[in-house]
């Protein structure tokens, strides 16, 4: 890999981020998610969406899973989507790995080209069914790609590397499209649906915000609210939240069906 060209690999990221924030098409792409899901309700614009994605927490978890499932399910927007989780995942990974590895490697220009393409395999071949620690999930799995592809860099002759003058990276870390298009298209989940489902009754206004949130932190949620901690939380009866819970799926049911 040359490095004078690859020493660029990073720097092509944060200068395609910096279009990407300033972007109309990415932010009404947001606007739009917005919309329909709920884990991204109230982000306008790409820096909301990184803002969310920033802890190591539920709604963290929340969010990317959300960004993943458009991508694994090629709803619209969904290279942006992927951008947005490599944008995410990006600075911990230089952090955590590129010290660790860049040794394996003949420069620091490779290293940072394989990490990225290992974050976009990760990204492009993430398990929804895993639900739970899903950035450091992300960030564990890209260890590991990136471990195996130092390991193999290390292990190629240095003589006939340099004489083929070895230019391959696993993939062009910029061209993100095409890997996530070779990704196998992902079943229909019915999550998704049932998210939908809760953002478009906000929408139609059959619901509150608060009463979708309530709804999928019981129903929706890997690690589900008990309805004794919700009633402790709205200082009402647990069977006050069963009923309420009741009449709100109702809701949604009604609303549904009135534009089926």
């Amino acid at each position: 890999m040359n490095a004078g060209h690859q020493r660029n690999a990073l720097d092509r990221l944060n200068a395609d981020w910096s279009d990407t924030q300033s972007s109309p098409y990415a932010t009404d792409q947001i606007k739009r998610w917005s919309y329909r899901w709920l884990a991204l309700a109230g982000c306008e614009t790409p820096e909301d969406v990184l803002k969310a994605c920033y802890r190591f927490d539920d709604s963290t978890n929340t969010v990317l899973l959300t960004l993943l499932r458009i991508v694994h399910g090629r709803y619209e927007g969904r290279d942006l989507a992927a951008r947005l989780v490599l944008q995410s995942l990006l600075g911990p990974a230089v952090r955590d790995y590129l010290p660790r590895f860049s040794r394996a490697f003949d420069d620091s220009g490779d290293a940072a080209s394989a990490l990225i393409a290992a974050l976009v395999e990760t990204i492009a071949t993430y398990p929804l069914s895993e639900r739970t620690r899903v950035k450091r999930r992300l960030l564990t799995r890209t260890g590991t790609t990136l471990r195996r592809e130092a390991r193999a860099f290390d292990r190629i002759d240095r003589k006939t590397q340099a004489l083929r003058d070895r230019r391959e990276v696993p993939c062009d870390p910029v061209a993100l499209g095409e890997v996530f298009d070779d990704a196998d298209e992902a079943a229909p989940d019915p999550l998704v649906e049932a998210t939908e489902a809760l953002a478009a009754a906000v929408r139609r206004e059959a619901i509150s915000l608060e009463d979708a949130r309530l709804i999928a932190r019981h129903h929706l949620a890997a690690d589900p609210a008990p309805y004794a901690e919700l009633a402790d939380e709205l200082h009402i009866s647990e069977a006050a939240v069963r009923q309420r819970c009741s009449r709100i799926v109702r809701r949604v049911a009604a609303s549904t069906a009135a534009v089926a």
